[in-house]
């Protein structure tokens, strides 16, 4: 008993590793947990392929509420260099792309201004519970329910481009009804200006083991009733958002693991 607790303390003290980047590669997972007024969840994003045009990714977890959570989401290459927007709500059972927005992070563009002061991003907030703003008056939550119904943003896009693939609607029909979804998308959305607060680290289980990866602190407000707090990692090739706290509800990464050659 008395070698356990010495092993216990040693194991306490121990200084945690130090890590400069996560690698964006094929069968990188993240593990992370939320709490807010309705609960805890959680959820696993991992990258299921890369391709010259996409990041897939695969998401299941479990809600607040209890239910099960999956689905996939489609993020585009160019969205990582310079998309400013974040939008980290996933649809269940539905496989999903947003046009310059990322998921799992933010883009090196927005990394970069961060790094010299500040930067203007947007934060899809349809899935958070917090009382305030568009969200508190219920237009998100039933945004979402319509959209569902219709198969969701990816379903919607889907359904136009094929017409306009096959001829049914003519490429000026084709770009008002893209114009249309982006709309209805921003509604879900809140911009503000993010101002950095110098550096951090926040401890992970990196591939099992307890790591210190450095982070760039941005605090500031979204719309008229969220303020917030995002720390991301500090590797343009992969700023994994590290952290986050949005009004009442916080998130953080708890693990992440990938692939190492051997």
């Amino acid at each position: 008993m008395r070698h356990t607790l010495i092993a216990t303390a040693l194991l306490l003290l121990a200084p945690l590793a130090q890590a400069e980047s996560i690698p964006l590669q094929e069968g990188l997972t993240l593990t992370s947990s939320a709490s807010g007024p309705e609960g805890q969840s959680s959820r696993t994003i991992t990258v299921t392929d890369i391709t010259p045009r996409l990041v897939k990714l695969r998401i299941a977890g479990q809600n607040a509420d209890g239910t099960a959570l999956s689905g996939q989401r489609n993020v585009r290459v160019q969205d990582l260099q310079s998309a400013r927007s974040i939008r980290p709500t996933i649809a269940d059972g539905k496989t999903e792309l947003f046009e310059n927005s990322t998921a799992i992070g933010t883009s090196a563009a927005v990394l970069a201004e961060l790094k010299q002061g500040g930067s203007t991003l947007s934060l899809d907030v349809g899935g958070l519970s917090m009382k305030g703003g568009i969200s508190g008056a219920g237009v998100t939550h039933a945004l979402d329910g319509m959209l569902e119904g219709m198969g969701g943003f990816a379903g919607i896009s889907e359904a136009l481009e094929a017409a306009g693939a096959s001829g049914v609607i003519d490429a000026k029909d084709l770009a008002q009804g893209q114009d249309t979804m982006g709309a209805i998308d921003k509604l879900q959305a809140v911009e503000g200006r993010l101002q950095s607060k110098g550096r951090s680290t926040v401890s992970v289980l990196v591939n099992g083991v307890k790591t210190a990866l450095p982070g760039i602190v941005a605090k500031g407000r979204l719309g008229n009733a969220y303020d917030a707090e995002l720390v991301f990692l500090d590797d343009p090739a992969n700023p994994l958002l590290l952290k986050s706290r949005i009004g009442d509800e916080t998130s953080q990464l708890t693990r992440i693991d990938y692939p190492v050659a051997k």
